[in-house]
């Protein structure tokens, strides 16, 4: 018998290779120049002082974290890590911690405060079509329709890169031609032609 050499695309045709999960985390759009996240908070909080100067909300939470922090592990809390700060601003604020000075129902001034900080300094950050490295284009022209992308950024790196590409993508997991009260109906040639 013969020995075959055949490369794994030669193999599974164009339209056969399966589809592929990939999970992007915050490396990804560091390339692109976005702070990664041990960055974000003190970005967050600069930005936040130069609308809002003096003491904020904010800063007081920041200070009764640290406080907490402090006085439950005996730790510094320096550098504060942003992912841990947000769910002790999100645990206080779903659990009514503040009884009568909870905000609102959206959150407390400070997280709110927090959201805009951090949204600033990305939309800030990130990079125009013309400005985005070249690799982001290449990943983008190479996705294939069927490929799933799951990605645990705050930013529009990906998105930016796909519609620079013309690579057609949806960030949601089905298309539908029609719903209704009990049921809806899938649109597969759609589904198929997407990332």
């Amino acid at each position: 018998m013969r020995e075959s050499h055949v490369t794994s695309d030669d193999r599974f045709g164009k339209d056969d290779r399966g589809h592929r999960l990939l999970f992007l985390g915050a490396g990804f759009s560091r390339a692109a120049g976005l702070p990664l996240a041990s960055e974000l908070l003190d970005l967050a909080v600069a930005r936040i002082h130069q609308h809002f100067p003096g003491t904020t909300k904010l800063d007081e939470s920041l200070d009764r974290y640290r406080r907490y922090v402090a006085e439950t592990t005996g730790d510094t809390a320096d550098p504060v890590d942003i992912e841990q700060f947000c769910a002790y601003l999100d645990h206080e604020h779903i659990l009514g911690l503040r009884g009568g000075d909870t905000w609102s129902g959206e959150g407390n001034e400070d997280q709110l405060m927090l959201r805009w900080g951090i949204g600033s300094v990305l939309h800030r950050a990130t990079p125009a079509d013309a400005d985005l490295p070249s690799p982001y284009l290449r990943f983008a022209e190479r996705l294939r329709p069927g490929d799933c992308v799951v990605t645990f950024n705050y930013d529009r790196v990906l998105e930016i890169a796909l519609d620079t590409a013309g690579t057609p993508y949806r960030r949601f997991p089905m298309r539908y031609t029609a719903c209704y009260d009990m049921h809806s109906e899938v649109d597969s040639e759609r589904d198929a032609q997407e990332v």
